[in-house]
């Protein structure tokens, strides 16, 4: 077993230099070419933000009405839009849910600007319909506000579950978060929360989701045509992009559900640093506890419970307008506990079952110039379960330990080159060495 750890950290290893060499040669050529390229083309560039939160809107839409092309923000908040030189140009930027932010420039120069939007609380829409050519990606996106209006399952929102509300997504499982897309399998999903893969997304026996609606800001689903950069999967990738703190206003919210309690909190420390925590923890035990004491005074010959928590934290440090470093978590349990007993022997079976995610990440992104954007990602997934039995006959002890952990650690390094109007590369690196033990069984 060693032997062949030994030899799939080397064959990782040699990968890395092998993809290395060509993609630095592939950036300094895009960067010498960014160097001499035709001056008759400026780039605008810049993060698109929330006015009142001051947070990061990802997917927003920035159109040149001379050129009558487009971007969109990405998953920072970055964009960057290539326009002719030395002419006026009109700049519009639209999100759903917020008022239209128009620009006029007389383009001379490369410029970064920030741009922040304003919410326009909606009373009405109008649809129009026209023929347009079909969208590169196959992407749906779910942003804050169509989050908060999540059907409630049990007092819940399950972003999961209201994926299966969308066109080609279904339940793997009835009434489970386990969702299938285009009739593949749930373990064809890749599932990244703030770029990080996870393995288990389910609390409860996969009734609900891990993902605290509160922390979450956008959700996004591509159903087919996905970018390689995420490769590693048949059917489908969903992206979870957790929320930004409120900058300069400390805020929070508590709540107590059916199922479980939750509280969130956010704001900044010295006008650099904003952090977003929030937690839930499950509220059945309060709800079996009638069961418990009739177990525990031998009127009950069985008790169950289940006990599932998870924790979110970002921490975002604001280096400078153009750079960040961002930490990111999310740290998840599920516990269950089954217990038996003979009320006329001294026989008890006890089971006790437990999952449980760790997921951790440390970015840094910076708009080097007005055309290049980088982003520098460390990150630890792991993911763990075991069933543990202590049977007791008498005087005598029977224990069964059944362990398995799946832990990836990785770094993943992603260049956007906007070279010219029409023509964006985006060059990346990912390298991640894998710990996989299943199935260790120690009987005693």
């Amino acid at each position: 077993m060693m032997i062949q750890q030994q030899i799939g950290e080397q064959i990782v290893i040699a990968l890395a230099k092998q993809l290395m060499i060509p993609m630095m040669v592939v950036i300094i050529i895009i960067g010498i070419y960014q160097s001499v390229k035709c001056q008759s083309q400026v780039s605008l560039s810049g993060f698109v933000y929330d006015s009142g939160r001051n947070t990061a809107l990802v997917g927003a839409n920035i159109f040149s009405r001379l050129s009558k092309t487009g971007v969109w923000s990405n998953s920072e908040g970055f964009f960057s839009i290539n326009l002719s030189e030395s002419r006026l140009e009109t700049i519009e930027v639209t999100y759903v849910g917020y008022k239209p932010h128009i620009i006029h420039l007389t383009t001379k120069k490369d410029t970064f600007i920030n741009i922040y939007l304003e919410v326009d609380p909606l009373d009405s829409v109008v649809i129009t319909s026209d023929r347009i050519k079909p969208a590169v990606l196959d992407v749906t996106k779910l942003d804050a506000s169509q989050l908060d209006h999540i059907p409630l399952l049990l007092g819940e929102r399950d972003i999961l579950k209201a994926l299966t509300l969308l066109p080609g997504v279904g339940f793997g499982i009835e009434g489970k978060s386990d969702i299938s897309i285009r009739g593949g399998t749930s373990d064809q999903n890749l599932i990244l929360y703030d770029d990080i893969p996870m393995y288990s997304s389910g609390h409860l026996l996969g009734f609900i989701s891990i993902f605290n609606p509160y922390s979450i800001k956008t959700v996004n689903l591509y159903k087919g045509k996905f970018p390689p950069k995420f490769g590693g999967r048949l059917s489908s990738v969903i992206e979870v992009i957790s929320n930004d703190a409120n900058t300069g206003k400390t805020s929070g919210a508590y709540s107590f559900g059916l199922v479980n309690s939750q509280v969130n909190m956010n704001g900044s420390i010295f006008k650099k640093i904003d952090y977003s925590i929030s937690g839930r923890i499950a509220n059945l035990g309060l709800l079996l506890l009638p069961s418990k004491i009739l177990f525990n005074q031998k009127k009950s010959e069985n008790y169950g419970n289940f006990f599932m928590q998870d924790y979110n934290l970002k921490i975002k440090y604001r280096i400078s307008d153009s750079q960040s470093l961002v930490f990111s978590s999310l740290v998840g349990s599920d516990k269950g506990l089954f217990l038996n007993q003979d009320l006329d022997e001294p026989i008890i079976y006890d089971n006790r079952y437990t999952w449980s995610n760790g997921l951790y990440s440390l970015k840094y992104y910076h708009a080097l110039s007005p055309s290049w954007f980088i982003k520098a990602n460390l990150f630890v997934s792991d993911y763990r379960n075991s069933r543990i039995s202590n049977n007791t006959f008498d005087q005598d002890i029977f224990n069964y330990n059944d362990q398995s952990t799946l832990t990836e650690r990785g770094i993943r390094l992603d260049n956007e080159i906007n070279i010219a109007r029409g023509l964006k590369a985006d060059v990346g690196l990912y390298v991640s060495r894998f710990n996989n033990e299943s199935n260790e069984i120690t009987i005693d």
